[in-house]
């Protein structure tokens, strides 16, 4: 590397260090104090050259012998000359002798001068050879650092024109180019090698990825195979181009934490239960693992074709894989049940249906930028809201819409008005109905809808965290029914919610509500009541159908929406999770040690002999592991220092792992319960990477490199510890050294 001459100091390699001794140096005023070079640092220093000229320092080491290509300006071309900071610790001359490029650099130096003079041709041959190796793989590692830096941050690689003179040429050829600037090698080598040796064209770019992600997918495998137990997740989804794409993942505990792993899309034809399982199983195999005797668990949604009882893939996998207990995904279930529970009332389902014409409306051009307008002018100094689309299938998103109106219930009430008004007569036909829609019964029922849900919330989150376990997950799914429970039977929580509704409408206008008791529509007709058929004249009418009750009073509301909505909810929620009441379930809890359960072996009997425990020794291990943790509790108890009692599933397994042999079974059965899947929130988070990868500009990619480009955007942690010599080796041993030599 070439640097600024300076005409008083060494200006090649074969010239030694500048080191003038003079009686007084040039003296400084830093930092409120006379300052100047100091002759005793050339003794501490051996690469430091003086410039009487610039009156600075510079380090002879990197000036000549620099490797990486990458140097501090201050010690090669400008100069040094802060002396307040030149022997500080973090900075100056000895932050300068410990960083890498100057070891290196200093260490090619020293190289240089113990050189053998009398080495015959073959061995500076050996040397320049060892040299060309060096420079290529630094090359080499350059691209896969780029295409890493692609990878993670789910950048597209390729340009639309890759020609040297192209302004397009795509990230991976501007990122290469970026480095060449600020590094000579790479530099030279993109300027000086043949066209067919830069090894930037897309099928290097595709093998280089696919390295890449054999070597990670290899190191989940090996995970896997140390774990013992997995449990396979699976969904699918269609990508831009209508291609059905099948995530796998896998569950498993490796070294006392619980990983949910990505590990491929696989582009689906045949959508059959069969199909489906034949792809979740060549996957396991192309990862050489023991799936029929190491598969512990699989979690789908509860389509049919998933969870069929006779032909469905769960089953398929079952008869293979005999252990493999299917769970069907937690998550989705909570989502039918809240679902489900809003539109088996009337009035809920009315209302959402409102809510979804106001999102249409305000999502006009013209209405959102006035919508903008009018929530920075009453809510000032807050960030704008945006209202939210309903959904069946995105989970806790009827939550999130709600809370927005209700937070922007002014600015709703305030658009809706002055649009009724506006010079457009479809638009203002639109306001005026939305605004005639959005009652005192709306507003009640909006507070209702936020606090029935944000109970729900919660548990919405906690379930599709990778770390849940199945145990975890019955706690929290017992708490969320117990409080919603509490909610339906408490009067003062219903008062609570009408009171808020009541001063809402107070604070708008909206006229409706009294004192809190009576509702008075007036410009509504009151319908004339049905009269019975003279054969039920005898008989108690619960409900009629197409009969739709009045809601105008307090009492009202609360008999035929409210309570409803809580009934079904909880309704649903009893029939969604009804399984989580079963053997294995109770088996599970009775694992945790925070179970009153604990260590029980008649609950954990079912559980242990579905996977081929030994109970003769099941029960000495439970005896033995509850006696353990009776007396860590007591010794915590005097000595806090002596580390808390497990309180968890996951903390006790890690636990009992130390006494892997000793308690064999009851921690086999341990890693299996946390291994169990609570739900495909992994699978759903994949899908969210697929459509920031394959996006409508990016639609031409092949299968194979969707897959590579998915699994090292999703195991980005994976992708940053990855060594890059190791996939220099590989695609060294793959090119066999044809353009440049690596080996």
């Amino acid at each position: 590397m070439s640097f600024v001459q300076i005409a008083d100091i060494s200006h090649n390699c074969n010239d030694p260090p500048s080191r003038p001794l003079l009686a007084r140096y040039p003296v400084k005023i830093q930092g409120g104090a006379r300052r100047s070079f100091q002759t005793a640092w050339y003794e501490q220093y051996q690469w430091i050259e003086y410039s009487q000229q610039e009156d600075s320092i510079f380090c002879y080491a990197c000036r000549h012998f620099l490797v990486s290509g990458v140097a501090d300006k201050a010690f090669t071309s400008i100069g040094f000359s802060n002396w307040k900071k030149a022997q500080y610790k973090d900075a100056g001359l000895t932050l300068h002798a410990k960083s890498d490029y100057h070891v290196q650099a200093f260490t090619a130096w020293q190289d240089y001068k113990n050189r053998d003079t009398s080495k015959s041709i073959l061995h500076q041959l050996t040397d320049e050879r060892a040299r060309q190796i060096k420079e290529n793989r630094h090359y080499i590692s350059a691209v896969v650092n780029a295409l890493k830096f692609t990878a993670i941050h789910r950048l597209a690689q390729r340009g639309h024109d890759e020609t040297r003179e192209s302004v397009n040429a795509g990230n991976f050829i501007d990122l290469m180019k970026l480095i060449g600037q600020y590094n000579d090698t790479v530099g030279k080598k993109l300027t000086d090698l043949p066209r067919n040796a830069k090894y930037v064209c897309h099928n290097i770019q595709n093998e280089i990825l696919a390295i890449m992600a054999k070597i990670i997918l290899n190191e989940i495998a090996n995970e896997v195979r140390e774990a013992g137990e997995f449990a396979v997740l699976s969904d699918e989804s269609k990508d831009c181009r209508k291609t059905e794409q099948l995530s796998v993942v896998l569950r498993y505990f490796f070294r006392g934490t619980v990983y949910e792993s990505f590990v491929g899309f696989v582009p689906m034809s045949d959508l059959t239960a069969q199909g489906v399982s034949s792809q979740i199983v060549s996957q396991l195999e192309k990862m050489h693992l023991d799936y029929q005797n190491m598969l512990v668990g699989q979690g789908y949604d509860g389509a049919s074709v998933m969870s069929g009882q006779h032909k469905g893939v769960a089953k398929i996998i079952t008869d293979k894989a005999h252990f493999a207990l299917y769970v069907h995904c937690h998550a989705h279930r909570l989502n039918l049940a809240l679902v489900d529970a809003v539109k088996s009332v009337q009035a809920a389902a009315d209302f959402f249906v409102l809510m979804e014409k106001l999102y249409v409306f305000v999502s006009g051009s013209y209405v959102h930028a006035r919508w903008v307008e009018i929530q920075r002018e009453l809510f000032k100094g807050e960030r704008v809201r945006e209202l939210q689309k309903l959904s069946d299938t995105r989970w806790s998103c009827r939550y999130v819409a709600c809370k927005a109106v209700r937070d922007r219930f002014a600015a709703v009430i305030c658009l809706l008005t002055e649009l009724a008004n506006d010079c457009n007569a479809h638009r203002a036909l639109e306001a005026r109905t939305l605004w005639s829609a959005i009652d005192a019964i709306f507003v009640v029922t909006l507070h209702v809808m936020c606090d029935v849900f944000g109970k729900s919330q919660s548990l919405s989150t906690m379930l599709q965290s990778s770390s849940v376990d199945l145990s975890k997950a019955v706690d929290l799914i017992d708490v969320v029914v117990e409080d919603l429970t509490t909610a339906r039977n408490d009067e003062a929580q219903f008062d609570r919610i009408w009171n808020d509704a009541l001063k809402v409408c107070v604070s708008c206008e909206i006229k409706g509500l009294d004192d809190g008791t009576q509702q008075t529509v007036s410009a509504t007709r009151v319908r004339r009541g049905r009269r019975l058929p003279s054969r039920l004249q005898d008989s108690i009418v619960m409900e009629s159908v197409g009969d739709h009750p009045a809601v105008d009073s307090k009492s009202s509301f609360k008999q035929h929406v409210y309570l409803p909505v809580m009934d079904s909810l909880l309704s649903e929620m009893t029939k969604r999770f009804d399984s989580t009441q079963c053997a294995v379930m109770r088996g599970i809890d009775a694992l945790n040690p925070s179970s009153e359960h604990f260590a029980d072996l008649d609950h954990i009997k079912p559980f242990a002999e579905a996977y081929n425990t030994d109970i003769s020794d099941l029960q000495h291990e439970l005896y033995q592991a509850k006696r353990m943790l009776e007396r860590l509790s007591d010794a915590s108890k005097k000595d806090p220092s002596a580390g808390g009692v497990p309180a968890s599933l996951v903390s006790f397994v890690t636990y009992t792992a130390r006494y892997g042999e000793a308690l064999h079974e009851v921690h086999r059965l341990g890693r299996i319960a946390v291994c169990l899947p609570v739900s495909t929130a992994a699978c759903e988070r994949s899908f969210s990477a697929l459509r920031q990868i394959k996006t409508y500009v990016r639609n031409s990619m092949s299968d194979s490199k969707l897959c590579n480009v998915s699994l090292l955007a999703i195991e980005r942690e994976r992708l940053h510890s990855l060594s890059v010599d190791a996939v220099v080796d590989a695609f060294a041993v793959a090119h066999k050294n044809r353009r440049i030599t690596l080996l």
